[in-house]
């Protein structure tokens, strides 16, 4: 194999490695916008844990929601996620004990691209890194 075809392999490896999404720059606290309604922040743990926190917009919590996620190649995985397109909550019924419950959940494979974790993309809902845990 010639050199010059040798130095082109090798760039193209290290910049696809370079643009793969790292686990450790997606740990942190993130906020969802919009938000009109509801005030939803996320916190990735760097144990593969996360929480969600949901407030109605006059800062009463609405529910708060913990489980696991991981990285799936420049998406992340999460195991039963509150999907929280900016509803008024105030039409659904409060958890009793502050705990999101599991008919509300749903599995949840979301891309990661510059920052932000694509809640829908067409609808402009977003989860934006606000700072590192």
């Amino acid at each position: 194999m010639k050199k010059e075809n040798v130095c082109f392999l090798v760039a193209i490896f290290f910049t696809t490695i370079s643009c793969k999404t790292s686990e450790s720059n997606l740990i942190g606290i993130y906020i969802k916008n919009p938000s009109e309604n509801t005030i939803d922040t996320l916190f990735l743990y760097e144990n593969h844990k996360y929480k969600q926190v949901i407030y109605y917009k006059t800062g009463e919590l609405f529910g708060v929601n913990e489980n696991n996620w991981r990285l799936n190649g420049d998406k992340i995985d999460f195991m039963n996620l509150y999907l929280n397109y900016d509803l008024d909550l105030s039409n659904y019924t409060k958890p009793e004990n502050g705990i999101i419950g599991e008919t509300l959940l749903m599995p949840s494979l979301l891309p990661f691209s510059n920052g932000k974790i694509i809640i829908d993309k067409d609808r402009k809902v977003f989860y934006f890194k606000k700072s590192k845990l």
